[in-house]
């Protein structure tokens, strides 16, 4: 299993064209002679702006998912958080398209709204590619209504050999409370439900598996306790349950108890396929953290 805790840097272009009223999205998938021909794109309809976050709509309401648009962690965990949620429950695809033999994928018609790319892993002989999700937000009434949108995702790859056929999810709490109810954790296996598993203290909230074959696998917590959100992480094999407590506490248990510390990074196995750019702040039209360039007439550009 490649990493799916990695920070998304793009780059992004907004392209003006007269009497357009939807956004195109274009994705390009080629570097030097590798074209990822092929590679399966879906794009979800996620929710719309609200204040300083987001409003979940559709199939994704009623996630316990938080995003904060000045966050950019907030913003890459809720794009990975959101994608584990869309493959495991088999929320239903707004577009979907494969890269061509150019490396481009184009979408178009898109209305205002926050979306997320979801790219899946693709494979040329022992070579796997693993894309990471992304957040896409579309607002034609606050950005110019005519716009294009580039993005080149971040992909890693991985040789067949290097990834990890021993698993284990774990789970965290960020509180400051001592015990926890056991909670039922389902494993899935190529998005079809594997196994179910309780994790508990006397477990250590933990649990391992061996595969068998190579397999994309993914875990989901089946009820997330009231007044907790929750964020999905994994890295080769490795699967972290994030429970983040945003109610009142217990005077007492303030008092008495220490919070627990956040967990530390995943080790990000795999080689980054494309060269990482590290750009300035977010953009009207926000691709988590990325550069927004707008082609105006005559060619001028604008950061």
């Amino acid at each position: 299993m490649f990493s799916a805790i990695l920070i998304f840097i793009a780059v992004c272009t907004g392209i003006v064209h007269a009497e357009q009223q939807t956004a195109t999205l274009t994705l390009i998938c080629k570097r030097a002679d590798t074209i990822l021909t092929g590679m399966n794109w879906d794009i979800y309809y996620v929710g719309q702006r609200s204040g300083d976050g987001y409003n979940l709509e559709g199939a994704f309401s009623g996630y316990p998912v938080t995003m904060n648009v000045h966050s950019t962690d907030s913003m890459v965990n809720a794009a990975v958080t959101l994608e584990n949620y869309a493959i495991v429950d088999k929320i239903p695809i707004s577009f979907s398209g494969y890269i061509d033999e150019y490396g481009y994928l184009t979408f178009s018609g898109l209305p205002s709204g926050l979306y997320l790319v979801s790219g899946h892993v693709f494979n040329i002989d022992e070579v796997f590619y693993q894309p990471s999700p992304v957040l896409v937000e579309i607002d034609l009434e606050r950005d110019d209504p005519d716009i294009d949108l580039i993005v080149y995702p971040k992909i890693r790859y991985a040789l067949l050999s290097e990834i990890n056929m021993s698993n284990t999810v774990k789970k965290l709490w960020l509180d400051s409370k001592q015990s926890h109810d056991p909670l039922e954790i389902e494993i899935y296996k190529n998005g079809d439900l594997y196994k179910a598993v309780t994790l508990s203290e006397e477990n250590e909230w933990s649990y391992s598996w061996e595969a068998t074959e190579y397999a994309q696998w993914r875990v989901k917590e089946v009820t997330v306790p009231t007044d907790y959100s929750v964020n999905y992480y994994s890295d080769n094999g490795k699967f972290v349950i994030e429970n983040s407590f945003f109610g009142s506490e217990p005077p007492t248990e303030v008092i008495t108890t220490t919070t627990t510390a956040p967990p530390p990074p995943l080790p990000q196995t795999g080689q980054l396929w494309w060269p990482v750019i590290l750009m300035g702040s977010l953009g009207a039209v926000l691709i988590v953290v990325g550069l927004r360039i707008k082609i105006k007439t005559g060619k001028t550009y604008e950061k």
